[in-house]
């Protein structure tokens, strides 16, 4: 625990893996970023989940892991009453050694 949290660890170097998924009616890019360096850009056009997987490097900030950025663009508005300006779906984040 720490600060009153459960917590994941890795050894010194990990894999991050998780699916992602555009809803969009036209298609998107998405940019993933972890710890301030670009990693990956990925055209999601077809409303199909996808599979993401990062090697992760020893140089996070051991108090607060690794970062990651997830930049999808153009953003998603609903509408019909709904403004929220959205990604994409994420699912099944996991940390492995």
């Amino acid at each position: 625990m720490l600060d009153g949290q459960a917590m994941d660890w890795t050894a010194g170097a990990g894999r991050l893996t998780l699916e992602v998924r555009s809803i969009a009616p036209e298609a998107q890019t998405l940019r993933v970023v972890i710890n301030g360096e670009s990693r990956d850009e990925i055209a999601l056009a077809d409303h199909e989940w996808h599979v993401l997987d990062y090697a992760l490097s020893e140089g996070s900030d051991p108090a607060l892991g690794p970062r990651v950025e997830l930049w999808a663009d153009p953003p998603y508005e609903p509408g019909g009453g709904d403004g929220r300006r959205l990604g994409v779906m994420t699912r099944g984040l996991a940390w492995a050694e």
